[in-house]
């Protein structure tokens, strides 16, 4: 029976590995809950955040933000040799945000026979300087698959690059996700703030007023990231955050004069 790391309630912060996984690199079974993991350096074998070659891995209410790699994914890299045996990697309720690679994958990178699942996943401004290189995923081989999930840049160039399934209720900021599920919106401005301290352990970047994110996701878990139940409406929202203001209206009748 294989051992699993899990780390919980921690910051994973300014380390170095000139190989993989600047932050943390598994081998076996990893579980990763309500932690950031940012600031830190990999070198060619990618995932500046977190990489993992074999086992299970399952990351949520977990904030990934800032790390790089002079090899691809900048934030995470989930690489799996065939002769490894069965994989997955579950991201849930967590933020993939401003990551960055020369390569592949500013927010991402599937290679390999990776299978990796992303739920309600907030993925904003990573950056992939590799032409067509996808900024937030880049699925090599493998497979990828995403529900409720938010995948944003300002910046220059395609979200996504390579084969992604998506199980719907994805929003993207341009096409190259080719999603297609059920309730998808590609080429849709998601609505989100900035990364930062919005309650809870862990960065999250918020949505706004009128995004279309909110009560249009199905399947949420129960919680968000930062713990907020959900839904908070009349249905869960899409993304790592659960939009919880109350908007209160006033009605302002006509005054008719003589």
């Amino acid at each position: 029976h294989a051992e699993t790391l899990h780390v919980s309630g921690s910051d994973i912060y300014e380390n170095i590995d000139h190989s993989r996984g600047g932050g943390l690199h598994n081998s076996v079974n990893l579980t990763v809950e309500t932690s950031n993991v940012y600031g830190n350096q990999a070198g060619s074998g990618g995932g500046g955040g977190i990489s993992s070659d074999a086992g299970t891995v399952e990351v949520s209410q977990t904030a990934v933000y800032s790390n790089s790699a002079t090899g691809s994914g900048g934030g995470i890299v989930h690489n799996v040799d065939p002769s490894a045996g069965p994989n997955s990697f579950t991201l849930s309720n967590s933020t993939v945000s401003d990551n960055s690679t020369p390569g592949a994958g500013g927010g991402i990178r599937n290679a390999g026979a990776a299978n990796t699942t992303l739920l309600n996943v907030t993925l904003a401004n990573n950056e992939a300087l590799a032409p067509a290189s996808g900024r937030a995923i880049a699925v090599a081989d493998g497979s990828l698959s995403l529900k409720n999930s938010i995948i944003t840049t300002s910046q220059a160039g395609s979200n996504c690059s390579g084969t992604i399934s998506s199980q719907g209720y994805n929003i993207a900021s341009d096409s190259s996700c080719s999603l297609s599920g059920p309730s998808d919106l590609p080429n849709a401005d998601p609505r989100i703030g900035a990364l930062q301290n919005n309650g809870g352990d862990t960065l999250t970047r918020a949505l706004l007023i009128a995004s279309p994110a909110i009560d249009s996701g199905s399947g949420c878990p129960s919680v968000d990231q930062r713990g907020a139940a959900r839904p908070f409406g009349p249905a869960c929202d899409r993304g790592a955050y659960e939009f919880d203001q109350i908007i209160e209206t006033v009605y302002l009748p006509f005054v008719i004069r003589p």
